[in-house]
Formats: C-alpha cells, structure tokens, sequence
C-alpha cells in the first residue's frame, strides 16, 4: 500500500516536471527500448526464493514492467515503448506500445501473453545453470530499430531515444567484445544506456556501458519495492535528469575481458584492427596472429 503511495506522488512529480518544460517547444517523439532478461535458469533460481522478503517472482517483475511502460506512455503523446526479450538461444521483440489518443491499459494483457508465449516457444528443452545468454543480441537488436526509425522517420533523432536494460544472470566474458561495441555505437548515437539489476550478481559490461552513455547503473539490495525503484529512476527523460538528483554507481569496473582464455584482467594487449583482448599468455604461447580476425602479431 505504501509503495503504491510513493509511485503516485513520484509520477505526480514527473508530470510536474514535464509541465516545467518550454510550453511552446514541439514536443519531440521519444522512444524507449527495454531489454529485459528472460534467461529460464534465472527465473527458476528466483522462483526458488519467491516467499522471501528480497525475492522478486516472474508475475511481479512482469506486473511491474507493465505498470512502467503503461506509465511512460501516459506521461506524453508522443512517447513509445518497445519491449526485447533476450532468452536462451535467441531475443526477440515482444511488442510495441503506441500511445494513442483513447489510452487503454488492455495492452499489458497482450504484452504478458506474448511474453508467456515466447518463454515456451524460445526456451531449450534442456539448459544449464546461465547456459547461455543472448543479452548482447538484445542490445544489437534494440540499436538497428533505432536505427531504422531514425532512417525511416523525420521526427526521431538517437538523442530522443533511450535503452533500458533489466538483467538478472550473470555477465559472460564471450559477451564483451559484442557488449562494447554496441556501447560505442551507442554514444556515438547519443543513446543513453540505463541498467537496472535485478539479480544477485554485478554487471562490469552494463557498469561501463552506462558510465560511457552518461546513463544511470542501479542495483538495489532489496527488490522487495521493484516498482518503485524502477518508476523513481527510470522514467525521468535526459532534460528531467538535469533537474533531479541521479544515483550514479559508487564504484565502476572497467575491466575487460580476455579473447583467449576469458578472464577479466585488468591491463592486456590489444589487437590493432578488431580491438580484441589478450592476456599475458599471448606471449607465453607466443601466438603469431588475433584469434578473432586472423591479424598477424609483430611484437618486435
């Protein structure tokens, strides 16, 4: 009841603000591109610890998400919300929302069908504990529909458009070359990068994403008020955050991780035409090309 409390007064805010801005300014399309995290091995993991204080069962998070993309499409006529599923084996768009002049709140009964379906449709028979995770696809994919609006509209520009990332599993080391290079992509765009964990573990590869795109990293120790934390937080635009106080992470890694061996080190050699990493082993086992895109090594 109390949290219900708090995420009115929040979005009472939030209107406020928006008022605050140049009446006579067109208001610009914005989009919003979520990217949430539908590893299985996750999600059971989380089932497991549903009846605990800190747990944050499927129904929840799903509830939730929908109350937040409900509530970003209210906030303005021109915004729009676009919902990724990174699963197991693959990612996939889940649905579009389209603010329309006679909003109804029927679309969350679409959205979480589509979402049920997708989990039984995409998810392997037989997976490992975070076997495999596609959240780098996700974030690839969630760039070229950018991309593609901005070519295909004149009314979006990458400085309108945002990327929200929910993860839960662990980062996988295989993951950061691809990671990276959407974050450059990213910047270069002028695409902000928001990251809200929802799992027990840290992201270093979201922690730099968001550091580099000047986006807000955020990973709370009870995700008993998941809906507060993800409405106080994310729902603000670029020019709100300039007016409010922004949680930043306290401390970044910015480590990477090695091609060869993927370890996360700390200082390595860099491969002059694919960026790749290595480890000290490179001149251990004296490798004489990248093994990545096959760039012969001078190290005379």
């Amino acid at each position: 009841y109390l949290e219900s409390i708090f995420v009115g007064l929040f979005l009472f805010f939030c209107f406020v603000v928006v008022k605050m801005e140049d009446p006579n300014e067109k208001e610009p399309n914005k989009l919003l591109m979520i990217v949430i995290d539908m590893n299985r091995a996750f999600w059971q993991h989380r089932m497991k610890k549903a009846d605990t204080k800190d747990g944050l069962s499927y129904e929840e998070f799903i509830e939730g998400l929908l109350l937040f993309m409900n509530t970003y499409q209210a906030m303005k006529s021109t915004n729009e919300a676009v919902l990724i599923a990174a699963f197991n084996r693959r990612s996939a768009i889940v649905e579009s929302i389209l603010k329309r002049p006679e909003f109804k709140f029927d679309y969350g009964d679409a959205v979480r069908k589509t979402v049920d379906t997708l989990a039984q449709r995409l998810q392997c028979e037989h997976d490992q504990k975070y076997a495999v995770n596609t959240m780098s696809s996700a974030i690839s994919k969630s760039l070229c529909y950018i991309n593609k609006e901005i070519l295909v509209r004149n009314d979006l520009k990458g400085s309108n458009c945002r990327l929200l990332i929910l993860q839960g599993s662990p980062d996988q080391a295989s993951q950061y070359t691809a990671i990276m290079n959407s974050t450059f992509l990213a910047q270069k765009m002028e695409i902000v990068i928001d990251a809200f964990m929802i799992g027990q573990h840290d992201s270093v590869f979201l922690q730099q994403a968001s550091a580099l795109t000047n986006g807000i990293y955020l990973k709370p120790e009870n995700m008993a008020e998941f809906t507060y934390r993800l409405s106080f937080h994310f729902l603000m635009s670029k020019e709100s955050r300039k007016l409010l106080y922004v949680q930043r992470a306290p401390k970044i890694s910015f480590q990477a991780a090695c091609t060869c061996c993927e370890r996360m080190i700390d200082t390595g050699h860099v491969c002059a035409v694919c960026l790749s990493l290595f480890c000290d082993k490179i001149m251990e086992e004296e490798m004489t090309q990248c093994l990545r895109c096959g760039t012969p090594f001078d190290f005379d």
